[in-house]
């Protein structure tokens, strides 16, 4: 039997301040926000390709959604989006 490996769900964050601290290796205040979480799940066998098959658009959808925002000079931070769906693409995601 073949088996998924999964580590524990992380809730998001909410920035409190400190935002430009933390980029210069300082501190900030964060709170949790449990609406929110992440889980990283690693199938090495590729036992869920469909769940990695809806991540992987979910991803894609994000990258056309930042290039969009570059291209009407609406991304406030520098971001190599022709990697990201090239990375997509490959579908190494998985």
């Amino acid at each position: 039997m073949r088996s998924t490996r999964s580590f524990k769900k992380f809730s998001s964050k909410i920035l409190l301040f400190g935002e430009y601290s933390i980029i210069h290796n300082s501190m900030g205040l964060s709170i949790p926000y449990e609406a929110f979480e992440g889980k990283f799940t690693f199938s090495p066998d590729k036992l869920n390709v469909e769940e990695a098959t809806a991540s992987n658009q979910s991803l894609q959808a994000f990258a056309t959604y930042l290039r969009q925002l570059m291209d009407d000079n609406k991304l406030l931070f520098t971001c190599d989006i022709d990697q990201m769906e090239e990375d997509i693409l490959s579908r190494d995601c998985f």
